[in-house]
């Protein structure tokens, strides 16, 4: 009897050819790597303002804006800043961005202005990380960037949920204010393994069609 292929086949097969070469897996590795620390230590900054200042929603809603008003500005410049130094650097300056934002939380966090600063200076490093993370993976399958993106999506968020969830365990056991220290050191251990892992400055491209997904 003839064999026939299961249908999900066609569905997954773009994702392992992604996945295939050490260059993008490692791409999608430090993907994963900056939703579990940036995402998780950007879910429990409202939790630690709340606990340290006493604001209600309100004010804590202000405060956290500074994250996005950074993704906005540093989107703006990051282009520039790359045709300058490189987009490995740029990926370096935002892992050393999100990293040195916990540690401003974790020492100074009590102090309002260094907390707005916290705040502000994570979504700068998540713009700097994340903006040259999904052009890398997406220039990995030019015919096929629906799949790039959404396999970064689900590494990002699918991270972000891990992230948030060891979050918890850690606040239960060290305090929330002990998170921000642990993920801060995680983001630079983050970092040294992106310089060892993602060298390259040229991307090979994968071929990949479209109308597999």
């Amino acid at each position: 009897m003839p064999s026939e292929k299961h249908p999900d086949a066609k569905i997954f097969a773009p994702y392992l050819k992604l996945m295939g070469t050490s260059r993008s897996l490692f791409t999608y590795l430090i993907v994963l790597l900056e939703g579990i620390f940036i995402v998780g230590s950007f879910s429990y900054a409202g939790a630690y303002i709340a606990k340290t200042y006493g604001f209600n929603n309100f004010y804590i809603g202000l405060i956290m804006t500074g994250f996005g008003i950074m993704t906005v500005i540093g989107g703006r410049i990051s282009g520039k800043i790359a045709a300058k130094i490189g987009a490995r650097s740029i990926l370096s300056l935002g892992l050393v961005s999100a990293a040195l934002a916990d540690l401003v939380i974790y020492l100074f966090g009590n102090v309002l202005i260094f907390m707005i600063i916290g705040v502000a200076l994570l979504g700068l490093g998540f713009i700097f990380t994340h903006s040259t993370l999904l052009t890398r993976a997406t220039e990995f399958a030019r015919e096929g960037r629906g799949a790039a993106m959404s396999l970064v999506a689900f590494a990002f968020m699918g991270g972000g949920g891990i992230g948030t969830a060891i979050g918890g365990r850690i606040i239960a056991s060290a305090g929330i204010n002990n998170l921000f220290i642990v993920y801060g050191i995680a983001l630079v251990l983050t970092l040294l393994l992106s310089l060892a892992i993602i060298r390259d400055h040229a991307v090979k491209k994968i071929e990949l069609k479209e109308e597999a997904i």
